[in-house]
């Protein structure tokens, strides 16, 4: 299993507040992570150079209506790929034009 971040902080934070957006970050995350963010009201966030290692857990993640968060994207020739593969939020360290 994948531990990038402690999935129980993410709970932590939930008890305090169950309407704020929070989203897991993994890099390359599994049908089981995305099981866990639909129990507990959360988005992902992946890594994006692992879109094609993990498309069955984004198009889950995408069926269940999570918010889907892509990082460290500094290149605009990646954009269009992640947002055709259901992307909502991309992080970058540049401005993208």
């Amino acid at each position: 299993m994948n531990k990038d971040f402690e999935k129980e902080y993410l709970e932590q934070y939930r008890a305090l507040d169950k309407d704020i957006q929070m989203l897991y970050l993994s890099s390359e995350p599994t049908v089981e992570d995305i099981e866990w963010c639909a129990e507990n009201n959360a988005g992902i966030n992946f890594y994006f150079g692992n879109l094609y290692k993990c498309t069955k857990a984004i198009s889950l993640a995408k069926e269940k209506g999570m918010t889907i968060g892509a990082w460290t994207v500094d290149n605009t020739a990646f954009e269009d790929v992640l947002v055709l593969a259901g992307v909502d939020i991309i992080t970058t360290n540049k401005l993208l034009p």
